[in-house]
């Protein structure tokens, strides 16, 4: 840590996909620099954790695996409640499995692209949603800080681009590339950025990062209550409940019956 890099800047630096690499470069006072190659793996928290609040489900979302999809459903049925709307919370989210993202957007969207891959050996690629978009009428809410990164600001970005949800918060981190790294010896390696993610629009996340549409400053303590806030005028309906039969998972509009 120096004067330019706080710790949580540092420890940003250091997450990423479980299973990929970071060079780290150390020294002793009077000595030469040497570059480790660590390993990441899995001890950041996995969890997804979701609390009733008035009516609006407030998701948290440490990271994106691949079953993600598949856990927020099971967290909303677990409420056994009519669920107003979602605040979505990805604060200090790394990012994960980008395919992941693109499936939690498509609980809110249907037939919308939601990010474009740029490779070093292949053309442009598109990943659009999928399935059913279990979660459409329902108001959303993205709740974001600088260290929102990756797949995280795709899910955001997507949303955002669509008008789908409103995001608050900080500017994210900007990490829209992927890296190689290729050992050229048993003290040096290459880097190499193989991909880009870009917005479904094309527009750059790398070191851009995705704006809030209402900026929130202060103390980040008190931020999912001004996110709830923003949230409740956007509630028009008595809310949905959510259940699960035959492995399936369907809705009871409380209004109007199932769904």
């Amino acid at each position: 840590v120096d004067g330019d890099r706080q710790s949580d800047d540092v420890e940003q630096l250091l997450n990423g996909i479980a299973g990929t690499q970071v060079d780290v470069t150390v020294s002793k006072a009077g000595r030469r620099k040497r570059v480790i190659t660590l390993q990441r793996n899995n001890t950041h928290q996995q969890d997804i954790e979701t609390r009733l609040v008035n009516g609006i489900a407030v998701i948290k979302l440490p990271a994106f695996q691949n079953n993600t999809r598949e856990k927020i459903l099971q967290s909303l049925t677990s409420l056994d409640a009519p669920i107003t709307g979602i605040l979505l919370d990805v604060r200090d989210n790394p990012g994960g499995v980008l395919t992941s993202a693109v499936k939690v957007a498509s609980l809110f969207m249907n037939d919308t692209d939601v990010v474009q891959v740029k490779s070093r050996q292949s053309e442009l690629r598109t990943l659009s949603t999928q399935d059913t978009a279990l979660l459409k009428s329902l108001p959303v809410v993205i709740l974001q800080n600088r260290y929102s990164a990756s797949a995280a600001e795709v899910l955001a970005s997507s949303l955002q681009t669509q008008k789908r949800a409103t995001i608050v918060g900080e500017v994210s981190y900007g990490k829209g590339s992927v890296q190689s790294v290729i050992p050229l010896n048993n003290e040096q390696a290459v880097k190499l950025t193989v991909a880009h993610y870009l917005t479904a629009a094309g527009k750059k996340i790398d070191k851009i990062g995705v704006q809030p549409d209402i900026a929130l400053s202060g103390n980040e303590r008190t931020w999912e209550q001004q996110a709830i806030d923003v949230l409740r005028p956007q509630v028009h309906s008595s809310g949905l409940h959510f259940v699960k039969k035959d492995n399936t998972y369907s809705m009871t509009d409380t209004e109007k019956g199932d769904l």
